[in-house]
């Protein structure tokens, strides 16, 4: 059970804007989004395997949650290799497919690196407003990307060199090419995120309104106010989008420095 993130998806955000979001704000983004998948790589050998920006949910604290863990998939007898192994391996074509990476499409084999080239695949969705091949039905959507890979931008003289330079580390063919979370978090584009004031950069996205989820808090406000708790009412509970049965992953830096704290 997680937090009523009452700003919504950044999907949601984006609809709402009818356009993408600035780099600063998706250096902002992704940073938090690494820390979290970073996180579940190494502490919970879990691969997430449906990242894109309908997953990305925004608080009012100016922090980035993941959810949707539904499509997980975890090594369970995990080896003393180290998390970036590809000894690590399952197969299964599992997730969205604008967003799969190619060995997940051609039921290869697949392991962690399979996340980082969605993350490069929601880097340019939210800064294009959608990812490649979008306007391809998905059947030929993964066949293009199994055949072809990342095609490239749509408005290429949009995006900065850093920019351009983040993706082209997550979307390679080769997957033991990609880089892991800990180097991506090291790249300048991210490494930018550490000098901004996130609540100042990430503003215009808090103060978005998203009509489906304004109806949604009106509801829960109302039932607060006549008494009902959210234990005594089920259907309320899905009906605000709190999410259930879920593992939510918290980029926060200060839950990996207490995780790490707590260890013997």
């Amino acid at each position: 059970l997680m937090e009523y993130c009452e700003h919504g998806s950044l999907r949601d955000i984006m609809n709402e804007k009818q356009s993408g979001i600035s780099e600063d704000q998706i250096s902002i983004i992704l940073f938090d989004l690494l820390n979290a998948i970073q996180h579940i790589h190494h502490e919970h050998k879990i691969i997430h395997r449906d990242i894109k920006a309908s997953n990305l949910l925004l608080n009012s604290e100016s922090k980035i949650k993941v959810t949707d863990f539904i499509l997980t998939s975890r090594f369970e007898f995990p080896s003393l290799q180290p998390t970036d192994s590809l000894l690590y391996q399952t197969i299964g074509i599992v997730g969205t497919p604008y967003w799969m990476a190619p060995e997940v499409i051609s039921s290869s084999q697949y392991s962690f690196p399979s996340d980082i080239w969605s993350i490069g695949i929601t880097a340019v969705e939210l800064s294009e407003g959608s990812p490649p091949y979008i306007e391809y039905t998905p059947s030929k959507a993964m066949i293009n990307i199994v055949k072809n890979g990342f095609p490239g931008y749509r408005f290429p003289d949009k995006h900065s060199t850093e920019f351009k330079d983040f993706v082209s580390h997550c979307v390679q063919m080769d997957p033991s090419l990609r880089w892991t979370c800990s180097s991506l978090l090291e790249h300048p584009f991210i490494q930018r995120a550490k000098k901004m004031n996130r609540k100042k950069v990430l503003e215009e996205l808090i103060q978005i309104e998203i009509p489906h989820l304004k109806a949604d808090l009106n509801l829960l406000n109302n039932n607060k106010n006549h008494g009902l708790s959210q234990n005594s009412n089920p259907s309320f509970i899905n009906q605000n989008q709190l999410i259930i049965n879920s593992i939510v992953a918290s980029s926060a830096s200060s839950l990996q420095n207490s995780d790490n704290n707590n260890r013997p």
